[in-house]
C-alpha cells in the first residue's frame, strides 16, 4: 500500500469535519421545531426548550438532546423511560438524518484517534 503523507490525511479529516459541521448546522437549523414537536410525549424535551431557549447555544444544547432521545433513548432511564412509540412519531427521513448525522460524528471521531494512533 502507497505511502500517504499525513498532511494529506488530515487535509481530508479537516474537510469531513467541516462538512459535518455545516451539514449538521444547516439540518437542524431547519428541523428542530420539527423534531421537537415530533417527540412532544418526552417532557424533557420541553423542559430544555424552556430552560436553553432560543440563543445558539440553547439550539445546540437541544440538538444534543434530541440526537440522544432518537440515537440511544435508554440513556435517559433515571430521568424518564422514552417509549419506542414516541421515537417512531418521528419520520424515517428524518430519524434516518439524525441517526446519518450522529454515525459521522463516530467515523470522523475514530478517524482522527487512528491517525493519531498511527501516525504518532
Amino acid at each position: 500500500m502507497p505511502y500517504i503523507h499525513t498532511g494529506w490525511l488530515c487535509l481530508i479529516i479537516i474537510i469531513c469535519i467541516w462538512a459535518h459541521i455545516i451539514n449538521s448546522f444547516v439540518f437542524f437549523r431547519r428541523n428542530l421545531e420539527r423534531l421537537e414537536k415530533h417527540l412532544h410525549g418526552v417532557s424533557f424535551i420541553s423542559k430544555n426548550r424552556d430552560f436553553y431557549g432560543e440563543s445558539f447555544f440553547g439550539k445546540e444544547m437541544r440538538q444534543i438532546f434530541v440526537i440522544l432521545v432518537i440515537v440511544m433513548p435508554g440513556i435517559f432511564k433515571k430521568q424518564e423511560i422514552i417509549n419506542r412509540a414516541t421515537i417512531d412519531n418521528v419520520p424515517t427521513p428524518l430519524r434516518n438524518s439524525v441517526i446519518a448525522i450522529f454515525t459521522s460524528m463516530n467515523f470522523i471521531a475514530l478517524g482522527l484517534g487512528s491517525l493519531y494512533y498511527f501516525r504518532l
